[in-house]
C-alpha cells in the first residue's frame, strides 16, 4: 500500500480528493487563500468561529432592556455593570441610569 509522502497526491492508492485552487476563505474580510485539501469553506483560524452551533450574532448583538429608563442597550460591558446572581451576569439597570445621568 502506498503511504502519502510531503507533496503526494496519492494516500493508500487513491489520489487525494481536492476541493478546488485558489479558494478564498468565506469569513466576511478574510483573505486567507484555503488549501485544495481542505474541504471546509473557512481557513484554520475562522473555521473554529463558523463550526460552533452559537449563533456568534446573537452573542454579540443581544440587547438588554433598562428597567429605570426603558432603553434597550447592547448586553456587554460597555452599558452594564456586572452583578453576580443574575442569568446574564449583568446589572438590571444600566450605566447611564446607575451613574445618575438619566433622571428616575
Amino acid at each position: 500500500m502506498t503511504t502519502a509522502t510531503c507533496g503526494s497526491t496519492i494516500l493508500y492508492g487513491r489520489p487525494l480528493r481536492t476541493y478546488g485552487k485558489g479558494r478564498v476563505c468565506a469569513h466576511n474580510g478574510c483573505d486567507t487563500i484555503v488549501s485544495l485539501y481542505n474541504p471546509l469553506k473557512y481557513c484554520s483560524l475562522h473555521e473554529k468561529l463558523h463550526r460552533s452551533s452559537i449563533d456568534v450574532d446573537s452573542i454579540l448583538f443581544t440587547t438588554k432592556e433598562c428597567l429605570l429608563c426603558g432603553c434597550d442597550k447592547l448586553a456587554n460591558s460597555d452599558f452594564w455593570d456586572a452583578e453576580e446572581g443574575t442569568a446574564d451576569g449583568l446589572s438590571d439597570v444600566c450605566r447611564e441610569c446607575t451613574s445618575g445621568a438619566v433622571a428616575a
